[in-house]
């Protein structure tokens, strides 16, 4: 194969590469113009190959230095960069000048729903802060009920970070506000912020969450076992005794330890979701000098009404032994290298030269202590504390643990065995890319940290520049899957400030600081943490037969009662149609399950809205012991459309390489291809509603929808080609792609409470596996391109 080396300004500059062919050092220091990333003064060949060598994955740019190397302003460092540099440098288009410092994500996310009390807020930004900046409670701040928080400020050593520590549990059953005003505040190139993101200096980011509730529901309990991770040389499951099991929020009420064989029963627990401390510390009493169990909080459902419900859905915890001398003092002035102890590496020497290397005074507690120890340990995947997600098959697992610090004040780098498939027995190859997954213990879910990519002699697995863990838990790598994630445009949820207005409320009637129930009682807003249901009724003519269903999948009785005796002396009337809503029912939870859902494909950022339809409401008397509670109980349902939209990076860039040897030198076609999907118009049907019955204390959100449906996303390319000679690199530009075909094929249901119980989400869902196909043609010369984007699988 030929082909021409360079486009037709390629002998001079080639020539120039050639003399400028010569070794160069990373340097540390923080460029200060957009493309200048060697801090020289001026644009050079040498900032050209920088950039190409991030793309092809060969030498990263620090993560500080990545928003310099972004020419275009896109979101992404790719080909367009490059070629955009190369012209500068060539004196044939200047380059715009740097955006302005902004919030790039945000934790918890605007809207999220059950946020743990214990959990901390996090804003990211796109370029660090400056040296210096001491944040206070006048520019970051919580509120609930027009009160601000009592809270403790941090700044990451990057200042890339700021973190939000609650000095108390938060309140429960509450929406709370996070308010982030950059009046006064810097980036590291002296400008203010752009804190809304509307391209000029000024505003307040803002977003709201709502946390989840720790009331207590009668009859209602969770049961399970506690068993060690590592089976018997027998294969039989080991008890543990005397793990201590906890609600965060109310420790001191509802907690229960594990009998001689590992059983417990907690009780009574709130309906729906609620998070849990499992504290195997006490097993061993070693803690942290000798071998123990960990402490890990967890996320479990529960069925008002219900004493048998399971722990995790199986009823069985597994937690990992933690091996004497796992445990490693971290150093406050060197990066920390971790290690498996001895122990390990005798029993599984194959696991020899894993690692994490803990950055330089990067571990603290959340009341800013720094310091501690660090270690690792291996998990079975199949043995985990919290199960990995159907459909994710990870070769290995690995816990990092500490003595009692939980947070890093900058990504902690990992180095993994390039261990084979669970399921193909394949190892990937040189130069691919997988993904770090961890266990988000805010959140309860497993979630993609960030890219990773296979060492060139094959062995090692380990993160990109800039990506690592980001809290001690449960972490592993997933061959085949692409790393990244996030929003794709950057901001919190596209949008870090919701509404026009710049204060962001998903209530329809927004309130400066909202607070949904001004007066505490057991029965809190109408559904604060709501529960599900997979059996919603969407009949706005319901049955009266008050006698309860014994069958666990209830029918759409919209009146039980779950007394078999009731009171001779009240009788509950029927419900009355009532014209228009007595109360707007609020399917959030539902659609951001679907989002998430579907977000399992690596990378792709699905955002949904939902918009009501026709509504029916119905109301009646019922019966609080002996009293009739006039309009007691009541419920409204009805129709809702759901549409939104997707723009996201799939994948990439896999790299095709082809060498032509021209016997006085040769040369090396890099084409580096990422694609591109956008879903303009994604749309289907759901139906939901909300029952409260003040006489049970019952409040409930529901709904119920299909997801029965291929989306087929417009594709474009964006390709970009290098010739490769004496060691130097040059773009080239005629290049031509035409997409074939992409479908991604869902398939299931989900259900969430319904108007006679508040039993947790339930249903099914699976993604086909998506195939991209491509025809790719170089100066005449065609080439055949398959990628497997995604191999699928239940995701729900």
């Amino acid at each position: 194969m030929s082909f021409p080396i360079a486009p037709r300004r390629s002998l001079p500059f080639l020539l120039f590469m050639l003399l400028s062919a010569v070794c160069w050092n990373m340097v540390s220091a923080l460029p200060s113009a957009k493309g200048d990333l060697d801090e020289d003064g001026r644009l050079t060949i040498r900032d050209v190959v920088r950039v190409v060598n991030h793309i092809q994955m060969r030498e990263f740019l620090h993560p500080t230095s990545q928003a310099f190397a972004d020419i275009d302003s896109d979101g992404d460092i790719d080909g367009d960069d490059v070629d955009r540099l190369i012209e500068a440098v060539l004196e044939q288009r200047d380059i715009s000048e740097l955006p302005l410092a902004r919030p790039l994500e945000t934790s918890p996310r605007h809207g999220e729903n059950n946020v743990a009390l214990t959990r901390e807020s996090v804003v990211r930004f796109s370029l660090p802060l400056a040296e210096g900046t001491v944040l206070d409670n006048t520019n970051f701040y919580a509120t609930f009920g027009g009160q601000k928080l009592l809270t403790r400020i941090e700044l990451s050593s990057d200042r890339l970070k700021a973190t939000l520590f609650y000095l108390e549990n938060l309140p429960s059953s509450a929406r709370v506000r996070v308010t982030f005003d950059g009046a006064g505040i810097s980036d590291s190139q002296g400008r203010p912020l752009d804190m809304d993101r509307d391209g000029s200096a000024g505003g307040k980011l803002v977003f709201d969450f709502d946390t989840t509730t720790i009331t207590p529901v009668a009859q209602t309990a969770v049961i399970g076992t506690v068993y060690e991770a590592k089976r018997s040389p027998q294969g039989d499951n080991l008890p543990l005794s005397g793990v201590i099991i906890e609600v965060v929020g109310d420790e001191e009420r509802t907690r229960t330890t594990t009998a001689a064989d590992g059983s417990f029963t907690l009780t009574p627990v709130p309906a729906g979701e609620f998070f849990v401390n499992i504290d195997g510390r006490p097993v061993t009493g070693e803690f942290p000098e000798g071998g123990y169990y960990p402490f890990i909080g967890k996320v479990w459902q529960a069925q008002a009404g219900k004493l048998d419900n399971l722990a995790a859905g199986t009823g069985e915890i597994f937690l990992p032994y933690i091996c004497p001398g796992s445990l490693q003092p971290v150093s406050p002035s060197d990066d920390t290298e971790v290690t498996f102890p001895g122990d390990v590496l005798e029993e599984s020497p194959e696991l020899a030269g894993t690692r994490i290397d803990v950055p330089a005074n990067s571990l603290f507690n959340n009341d800013g202590t720094r310091g501690g120890r660090v270690g690792i340990a291996p998990v079975p995947p199949d043995r985990l504390p919290e199960p990995l997600p159907e459909g994710l098959d990870l070769p290995l697992v690995i816990t990092i643990q500490t003595d009692g610090a939980t947070n890093f004040d900058r990504p902690v780098p990992v180095r993994l065995p390039n261990t084979p498939d669970p399921i193909t027995g394949q190892r990937l190859a040189p130069g691919e890319e997988s993904a770090l997954w961890s266990f988000n213990h805010d959140t309860g879910d497993w979630e993609i940290a960030g890219p990773m990519h296979v060492t060139e002699d094959g062995l090692w697995v380990v993160t990109d520049l800039g990506v690592g863990v980001r809290q001690p838990g449960w972490h592993g790598q997933g061959p085949g899957t692409g790393g990244g994630g996030g929003d794709p445009n950057g901001g919190p949820d596209g949008n870090p400030n919701g509404g026009p207005d710049g204060n962001p409320d998903p209530d329809p009637d927004p309130d400066p600081d909202p607070d949904p129930d001004p007066d505490p009682d057991p029965d809190p807003d109408p559904d604060p943490d709501p529960d599900p249901d997979p059996d919603p009724d969407p009949d706005p003519d319901p049955d009266p037969d008050p006698d309860p269903d014994p069958d666990p999948d209830p029918d759409p009785d919209p009146d039980p009662d779950p007394d078999p005796d009731p009171d001779p002396d009240c009788e509950e009337g029927e419900f009355s149609t009532v014209s228009g809503s007595l109360k707007l029912p609020n399917i959030k939870p539902l659609v951001r399950k679907i989002e998430n859902t579907v977000n399992r494909i690596p990378r792709l950022n699905l955002k949904l809205e939902e918009t009501v339809g026709s509504l029916s409401s119905g109301i009646r008397d019922c019966c609080q012991g002996s009293e009739l509670l006039t309009g007691g109980e009541f419920f409204t349902e009805g129709q809702y459309a759901i549409s939104g939209q997707a723009k996201a990076k799939l994948w990439g860039p896999p790299t095709i390489r082809h060498v032509a040897d021209f016997k006085v030198l040769k040369a090396a076609l890099v084409l580096d291809a990422g694609i591109n999907v956008d879903l303009p118009d994604v749309r289907f049907h759901a139906s939901g509603g909300t029952r409260e019955n003040r006489c049970e204390g019952v409040a409930c959100n529901y709904g119920q929808v299909g997801v029965n449906f291929t989306l087929i996303p417009n594709v474009t390319i964006k390709l970009s080609a290098y010739v490769r000679i004496f060691g130097s690199t040059v773009g080239l530009k005629d290049i031509e792609v035409t997409p074939l075909s992409l479908h991604i094929p869902i398939s299931g249901s989900i259900g969430w409470n319904s108007r006679t119980s508040c039993s947790g989400f339930n249903g099914s869902v699976t993604i086909g596996g998506i195939i991209f196909r491509a025809a790719i043609s170089y100066c005449g010369v065609p080439l055949e391109f398959t990628q497997l984007v995604w191999k699928g699988g239940k995701v729900f």
